[in-house]
């Protein structure tokens, strides 16, 4: 009883009853009950409180844009303009719309593609870059290169008349026949053209070329060259002649 009156009388010492659980503040652990009623915010746990992460904002370095190797995309754009050269560059006169075509996505690539390598070789932060990916750094100048050269050396025309050439001179031994056609429109080897005979010679139109004329392909049998027709002429081999009509 003296125990018990001590309990009620000392300021500071609140009674204890059969249902009190309350507990000293501190870092006291919980029971299974309490701990389950926990807050889930370890933030407002007591002692050493567990602060939520930031996020942290990523920062893209310019010098890193402006310095990487070209895109994916690059590559395969770069092939594209370079297969229509190689095709505008295929026919008498050249197909002005490939042609065009191709140089101004080359140029495009092309300014795309010196200030990102000359930004990464004055960089020091740029250079490893270049010899890490130098295969992506060559594959553009490589692939120009490579096209500069077969057009220089006529390879595209040259192939593509070599192919179309038994075709071609099949018609204009028909047309030239006793009773064969005189003119005739439509693809004959590799060439979309539109023929017709002129005293025994063949005129072969190719077309959507040149830019201020036409130009073609004429089929003259031995006996000199054909300068009797309208056009200008240059002798590519046998019977075969490249002709232009200029406006």
């Amino acid at each position: 009883m003296i125990t018990a009156a001590l309990d009620c009388g000392m300021p500071g010492n609140a009674p204890r009853t059969p249902g009190n659980t309350s507990r000293p503040p501190g870092n006291v652990p919980l029971s299974p009950e309490n701990a389950s009623s926990a807050p889930e915010d370890a933030s407002s746990v007591t002692g050493d409180a567990v602060r939520p992460r930031r996020a942290v904002p990523v920062r893209v370095s310019l010098g890193r844009m402006f310095t990487g190797p070209p895109g994916l995309m690059m590559i395969p754009l770069a092939a594209f303009a370079c297969a229509c050269l190689l095709y505008g560059a295929s026919a008498p006169g050249g197909h002005l719309t490939e042609v065009g075509s191709g140089i101004l996505l080359g140029l495009t690539l092309a300014v795309a593609w010196v200030p990102r390598f000359l930004a990464g070789l004055l960089r020091q932060e740029g250079r490893p870059g270049l010899l890490r990916h130098r295969a992506r750094w060559a594959a553009l100048p490589a692939m120009g290169a490579v096209t500069a050269a077969l057009i220089g050396f006529h390879v595209p025309y040259d192939v593509r008349f070599a192919l179309s050439e038994p075709g071609l001179e099949r018609l204009a031994q028909k047309m030239t026949a006793g009773n064969g056609p005189a003119y005739h429109e439509g693809w004959v080897g590799l060439y979309p053209v539109y023929a017709r005979r002129v005293d025994g010679d063949v005129i072969f139109m190719v077309r959507n070329t040149g830019f201020l004329g036409t130009h073609g392909f004429a089929w003259s049998p031995p006996g000199g060259p054909p300068h009797r027709h309208e056009g200008g002429y240059t002798h590519l081999r046998g019977p075969w002649y490249e002709w232009r009509a200029d406006f």
